[in-house]
């Protein structure tokens, strides 16, 4: 993709938008007696834009992956993760605005760090319009 198509899509999809006001967050919690994963939205937008959707997915390090998506603001998932490696998997996340902000989210390791936690990103952090 040339760096004019990949201009004219960031466009397409966010056309004069303003992202100020969005700042992508949300919560996690793996639980090893059930071996599942809660994912809770906690994103803040400014008053003329809402979550659109958050796509979640979890994968272990031999490569399998489990897929969920949150499509109301503070809404959650809880994922069944007893097929995957626990001890190390990864969350990474995508969540959308409906006025076309977007910010990518991850966190590594979780079964040998914070079984537990809250990521973030600030639309002021260079997070606007990212293909």
């Amino acid at each position: 993709m040339t760096a004019i198509e990949k201009e004219i899509l960031q466009g397409g999809l966010c056309a004069n938008c303003e992202c100020s006001g969005f700042n992508a967050k949300l919560n996690y919690e793996l639980d090893l007696s059930t071996k599942k994963i809660k994912v809770t939205d906690a994103s803040e937008f400014d008053s003329t834009d809402a979550l659109k959707i958050v796509l979640v997915h979890v994968h272990d390090k031999e490569g399998e992956a489990l897929h969920d998506k949150i499509e109301a603001q503070g809404g959650n998932v809880e994922i069944d993760v007893s097929a995957l490696n626990l001890k190390d998997l990864s969350l990474l996340v995508t969540v959308v605005s409906t006025n076309g902000c977007k910010a990518d989210l991850s966190i590594y390791n979780l079964g040998n760090t914070a079984l537990n936690g809250e990521f973030e990103n600030k639309a002021d952090q260079g997070n606007r319009n990212n293909i």
